[in-house]
């Protein structure tokens, strides 16, 4: 018996049969799925895929940002803070790999100035 994926279903013992797709080729998400960006700085983003995803797409990216769909890059800035969540695909001939993209986006905090730096007449 093969092993099932909930994509494809591959039996090694006849691998030339139509749609015997091995599950190594199946694309499987690889980029981290949660990310920080800052309000007001560019941001780009690779969706990344093993097994050589060759078409990506995103649902409902936010105003301004768009997605490369042959090289998976989403790109942009942010005008608010906030929690966006972006379904995002990855496929191949061989079947398709989803997610949920989690951005945080928020105001970048300087670093802070300590009292060495202080008395040296930094400020913030």
């Amino acid at each position: 018996m093969g092993t099932r994926s909930r994509l494809a279903y591959f039996d090694p013992s006849n691998p030339l049969v139509p749609g015997n797709v091995p599950a190594w080729s199946l694309p499987v998400l690889s980029s981290s799925m949660y990310v920080h960006a800052a309000v007001g700085q560019p941001f780009r983003y690779q969706i990344s895929s093993t097994a050589g995803g060759t078409n990506f797409r995103a649902i409902g990216l936010p105003p301004g940002f768009s997605l490369n769909s042959a090289t998976g890059v989403i790109s942009g800035t942010f005008s608010a803070n906030g929690i966006y969540r972006i379904p995002v695909r990855a496929s191949n001939s061989a079947g398709m790999a989803a997610g949920t993209l989690t951005i945080a986006v928020g105001r970048l905090n300087p670093a802070p100035v300590s009292a060495r730096q202080r008395r040296k007449g930094w400020k913030r």
